[in-house]
């Protein structure tokens, strides 16, 4: 006859089958969440590609004095490419391709291989900081470009707010919606990037449970 203690060795250790079933379910959850967001920085980098051939830049001149009023507009988008609201203008004197729409590009790029690799699950940790990486880089190049709208600190916008001082017009310097819309699409790319991050670590945790 086997005493008490003896029996309390014995016994398996008791586990709780709605524990079990409900941890599981978490980690589907989980999975499928961090899937999802995986496979989603695909469609935002090809947005941030499209974007780059908005408006970035807006560039308004005006005529001061008795005969004051807009005179026209240019519009530049990520690449640098220049157009106007009017048939015939005048030459722009220092006018250049820009870096900021193809240094978005190839964020975008590595924004997309990233949400493929990881929505294909291969390399699932490198591609998921690397997606992070990348999603700020493209927050970086975005700011830079709207200060140096904004404070007239490149050459090309530097040389034309002088020149037209010269000729006695007031320019005016915008930031264009495509460039803000490069921002908003910026952290979303980062909030989607770090979410896919958290949820495997949340993965990681419950399979520890398990």
């Amino acid at each position: 006859m086997k005493d008490e203690g003896s029996t309390r060795k014995d016994a398996a250790p008791q586990v709780d089958p709605d524990s079990t079933t409900v941890a599981a379910d978490d980690e589907q959850v989980a999975t499928a969440g961090r899937n999802i967001g995986s496979w989603l920085l695909v469609p935002v980098a090809l947005i941030m590609v499209l974007l780059c051939r908005g408006q970035w830049a807006v560039i308004a001149f005006h005529l001061n004095g008795v005969f004051s009023g807009n005179l026209f507009h240019i519009y530049l988008n990520g690449f640098g490419a220049l157009r106007t609201d009017v048939q015939d203008p005048p030459p722009v004197p220092g006018h250049a391709s820009s870096l900021g729409g193809w240094l978005v590009c190839i964020c975008a790029a590595v924004l997309l291989v990233a949400g493929a690799l990881r929505g294909l699950r291969r390399f699932s940790g490198p591609a998921g900081i690397t997606a992070v990486v990348a999603a700020l880089a493209q927050i970086a190049v975005v700011i830079y470009s709207a200060v140096v709208v904004n404070s007239q600190s490149g050459g090309f916008y530097s040389k034309l707010a002088s020149n037209a001082k010269a000729s006695g017009i007031t320019v005016t310097f915008s930031v264009g919606w495509a460039l803000w819309m490069e921002l908003l699409v910026g952290f979303l790319a980062l909030a989607l990037a770090v979410g896919v991050l958290v949820r495997e670590r949340n993965a990681d945790v419950l399979r520890i449970r398990l």
